[in-house]
């Protein structure tokens, strides 16, 4: 600068999104660590905030292992928690956050993957998630084991009738997710 003028240093690079990620999903992991502690509005909020964590890895190319491993210890504990501290409107939060959590993980895991890789799987007590990108032609007439080998799922032989082959070509995304509770319950049943 001019004479006289102060000198300041040039401002810090932004932090890449994947490390963003991984120090949100690692704090949000430590705050909701003690299921114990997490009342309503905790579950629901944490829940929410999981989710959107989620959804954020899949928009920007997948999560890392250390922010995936986070994410899902966040979410068991969110769905062990007492629900008897939550409002039927904090329940229901929290289950529809909890199912768009575990849908985004299983997204995420996908991100990038070809056909025929390996099934990717995540387990906990609370819940249990698989994604694959698999060919399409060795879904049809098949069973898929559940995560965590609690049941299956049989798929017919008719499953892509109908479908336009080129939408199907690059193999299609199976995700399946199952939770320790019934997200889908009324809390007042």
């Amino acid at each position: 600068g001019a004479r006289g003028d102060p000198v300041y240093p040039p401002p810090p690079p932004p932090v890449p999104p994947e490390t963003s990620r991984r120090q949100s999903a690692g704090t949000l992991d430590a705050i909701l660590l003690d299921p114990d502690l997490l009342n309503g509005a905790a579950q629901a909020d944490g829940s929410a905030q999981l989710a959107a964590i989620a959804q954020e890895a899949v928009v920007d190319g997948g999560a890392d292992q250390v922010t995936f491993d986070a994410l899902m210890s966040a979410l068991g504990s969110v769905l062990v928690a007492n629900i008897s501290h939550a409002t039927a409107v904090q329940y229901d939060a929290t289950n529809a956050a909890a199912i768009a959590a575990a849908e985004s993980l299983a997204r995420a895991y996908v991100v990038g993957a070809l056909p025929g890789e390996q099934i990717r799987k995540a387990l906990n007590a609370a819940v249990n998630i698989s994604a694959a990108r698999v060919p399409a032609a060795s879904l049809a007439n098949s069973t898929r084991a559940a995560p965590g080998g609690v049941g299956s799922v049989v798929l017919p032989l008719s499953i892509f009738d109908g479908q336009d082959g080129a939408a199907i070509d690059g193999g299609v995304d199976v995700l399946m997710y199952n939770f320790a509770r019934d997200v889908h319950s009324d809390d007042q049943a």
